[in-house]
């Protein structure tokens, strides 16, 4: 939505803070861009990620798939991890099956539910998104290091009052 049609939906609003709001709302949205594909796309290019190839062939689906695995100590249902990554149920049998091919994840019947089906990042998967996860702090840490503390302090204090707001609107979920 451009500066102009907002203007129409706010006639009455502030010239000044509309214009801060809008810049706020652009940066917010290039930033979230510039995370999702940029930092979580490509940080496994960086020189301590390289020997990490394996999630460079795999396809953001099943990039998500492997990180929210790799966060939870306990194996999910499909229906929860669908949710966690943003898909839809009947979309994850492909991406399942593909990562089972590659021995990264297992899937097995419920321990209650027998028709419920579990997935879990096989002991050599979880081990690589452990070593993974420990060399793209190393990395983080390089590509952030040139920030200085103060700076960093500032961001933080900025991004926890947006997401204070944010959350004050757009309440989550109970269980997240």
């Amino acid at each position: 939505m451009s500066l102009k049609e907002i203007r129409k939906v706010l006639p009455d609003a502030d010239e000044a803070r509309l214009l801060r709001n809008y810049r706020l709302g652009e940066n917010v949205s290039l930033l979230s861009k510039a995370i999702s594909i940029n930092f979580f796309e490509n940080i496994y290019r960086h020189p301590t990620l390289k020997k990490y190839d394996f999630i460079s062939h795999l396809n953001t689906l099943e990039k998500r798939i492997i990180l929210n695995l790799g966060s939870s100590p306990e194996p999910m249902s499909i229906k929860t991890l669908a949710k966690h990554v943003g898909a839809k149920q009947k979309s994850m049998h492909y991406p399942l099956k593909c990562l089972q091919q590659k021995n990264m994840v297992e899937l097995h019947g419920g321990e209650y539910d027998k028709r419920e089906t579990l997935v879990s990042l096989t002991p050599a998967a979880r081990k690589m998104d452990d070593d993974y996860n420990a060399a793209s702090i190393v990395a983080e840490y390089d590509i952030f290091g040139s920030i200085s503390d103060e700076d960093i302090d500032e961001l933080n204090n900025v991004l926890k009052q947006a997401r204070t707001l944010l959350e004050k609107h757009f309440p989550l979920p109970e269980n997240e």
